[in-house]
């Protein structure tokens, strides 16, 4: 098992990463305001993104890194379990953490 170094990755945070992974529509290892906008819209959570920008871009530079994403992932989605389940069922994402 290797060290945990408190930097998240795929391996450590699968179903945030898949979850991530479609948001990142340009594939720049950031969420834009207009991806987390689109992304949410095909599954008719578009109320959820100013929400997310809100509270995942702590930095407030306007994007979501990874780490950001990770760091607020769990409450946002625990609060909101039928938004992850959503993407689960519309094939987006894959529930990674049941074996």
């Amino acid at each position: 098992m290797s060290e945990n170094t408190g930097e998240p990755t795929s391996e450590t945070h699968p179903r945030a990463w898949a979850i991530f992974f479609q948001l990142d529509g340009d594939n720049s290892g950031t969420l834009e305001p207009a991806e987390v906008l689109a992304g949410l819209e095909k599954f008719g959570e578009e109320g959820l993104a100013n929400l997310l920008m809100q509270k995942m871009d702590t930095d407030g530079d306007g994007k979501i890194t990874f780490k950001e994403f990770v760091n607020g992932f769990d409450a946002i989605f625990e609060n909101t379990p039928e938004t992850a389940y959503a993407l689960e069922e519309q094939g987006e994402i894959e529930d990674e953490t049941e074996a």
